[in-house]
């Protein structure tokens, strides 16, 4: 029961106008991983080698190859959190004032 508490606590704390723009945001981080990436497979070896601690990439040899799927996750991670602000802090009160003051208001 204490767990279901918490649970609804967070739920309740969660700010949900994030929430919302992240999700608007979907087909952007679409973009930025086929842009950066090219193929789903890339994007998991991507996904492997950010798991992946570097001393056991350093150990199997393939440290620069660890260090550009990182150094690409990263930009993706990068990009879609600032799509994300952009978004909700300048276009969308740019586009839609009222909308804003929806969001502004969850």
């Amino acid at each position: 029961m204490e767990d279901f508490q918490l649970t609804m606590d967070f739920l309740r704390d969660l700010p949900l106008d994030w929430v919302l723009v992240s999700v608007l945001c979907v087909p952007a981080y679409f973009f930025y991983a086929w842009a950066i990436f090219g193929h789903w497979e890339n994007f998991l070896e991507a996904l492997h080698y950010v798991a992946t601690p570097d001393a056991w990439s350093l150990v199997r040899g393939e440290r620069v190859d660890d260090s550009w799927a990182t150094m690409k996750f990263g930009l993706l991670l990068v990009l879609s959190i600032a799509t994300v602000y952009e978004v909700y802090t300048h276009f969308i009160p740019w586009i839609s004032p009222s909308f804003a003051e929806v969001l502004a208001g969850m």
